[in-house]
């Protein structure tokens, strides 16, 4: 750990609609509350949107960058935001960049940021072993993922190196995107930065699975209802994504219901990890090591053959595993 703690910036993307406005409301009385509050020194924490023109409004923590809101600009729209935050003297060592449906256990995070033993590492949530989608390396995902200064340089180089194409995409919608969001524009661009693009192992050498909690179940979590290990993998995991996915219910499959389900086990997880999340920081940080980190990985097979329940903790598995599963994918085209 080093003497001076590095500083974070906390970026979470947003969107115009109604339904957004209302999640960030949501987060700042949750999980961004200690942060808003100046508990921490060294985080800081800005959501990020589209506007007609590049400005902050300081009073609500907020960024607006001239952009589109489309998914799949949120590349473009998050390398805008990064510039007009740094014009506006916003400083940072690390920036942590997550949705409105993740929620996030700060004090986790700030103690693996400061614990990295190399600015060159790459931080996600969880890494997804599918060939079909990148073809030559596994997959970040985006709930959140965590970068260093000097890889948010690499990140720039590769936005100059593409301005023409990612302002082509900014004028014509009609234009073909390779990946949907900014994950996979995250992940190619160290492959192609770090000359990994055919070096599967390279390249997971600098990415790391930090751990993620998928609670994409149709039902509110209550302490009470949970059985243990569950309520103590929300409060000692670093993220918990909570978005609700339905299995094809017409009565349920709306985006209205979806956004009052997802705010109402936002708070219910909140009040879980108050309760359940431990008073010793050590402590904690030990058990992340031995039972999360680089162990929470998705195998390709069960990706393949469960589509919408991948996300299942029974089927997790650590890196070296994800590795060896594509290793033979590629080998043998098959699982």
């Amino acid at each position: 750990m080093r003497g001076k703690k590095d500083k974070i910036l906390v970026l979470v993307m947003s969107c115009n609609l109604p339904q957004y406005k209302e999640r960030e409301e949501d987060i700042r009385a949750t999980w961004a509350k200690g942060i808003l509050d100046k508990k921490y020194e060294n985080i800081d924490l800005w959501f990020f949107t589209s506007g007609e023109h590049d400005m902050i409004d300081v009073s609500k923590h907020k960024i607006y960058t001239k952009c589109s809101d489309l998914r799949d600009r949120t590349f473009q729209k998050l390398m805008k935001t990064i510039y007009n935050a740094e014009a506006n003297n916003i400083e940072y060592d690390w920036i942590l960049r997550v949705n409105t449906s993740t929620y996030i256990n700060i004090e986790l995070i700030d103690k693996i940021i400061q614990y990295s033993p190399s600015e060159e590492w790459i931080y996600a949530g969880t890494m997804f072993c599918q060939p079909w989608i990148l073809d030559k390396m596994p997959f970040l995902s985006g709930e959140y993922f965590i970068v260093s200064k000097a890889l948010v340089g690499v990140l720039k180089k590769f936005y100059q190196v593409n301005k023409a194409y990612f302002d082509k995409m900014e004028d014509d919608p009609r234009t073909d995107t390779k990946w949907v969001c900014d994950d996979g524009w995250v992940t190619t661009c160290f492959a192609k930065a770090y000359k990994a693009e055919n070096d599967i192992f390279e390249l997971s050498k600098r990415i790391h699975a930090t751990g993620l909690v998928f609670y994409t179940k149709d039902w509110i979590p209550a302490d009470n209802g949970l059985a243990d290990p569950e309520c103590k993998e929300i409060a000692w995991c670093p993220a918990t994504c909570f978005k609700s996915v339905f299995k094809g219910d017409p009565d349920l499959d709306k985006e209205p219901i979806h956004k009052l389900l997802d705010k109402n086990k936002l708070y219910a997880i909140h009040k879980i990890v108050e309760k359940y999340r431990p008073e010793d920081l050590d402590e904690w940080y030990k058990w992340y090591i031995l039972n999360v980190y680089d162990k929470w990985c998705y195998p390709y097979s069960h990706v393949v053959e469960t589509k919408d329940e991948k996300r299942n903790m029974y089927y997790r598995i650590t890196k070296r595993e994800m590795m060896k599963q594509y290793s033979d994918y590629k080998k043998h085209k098959r699982i």
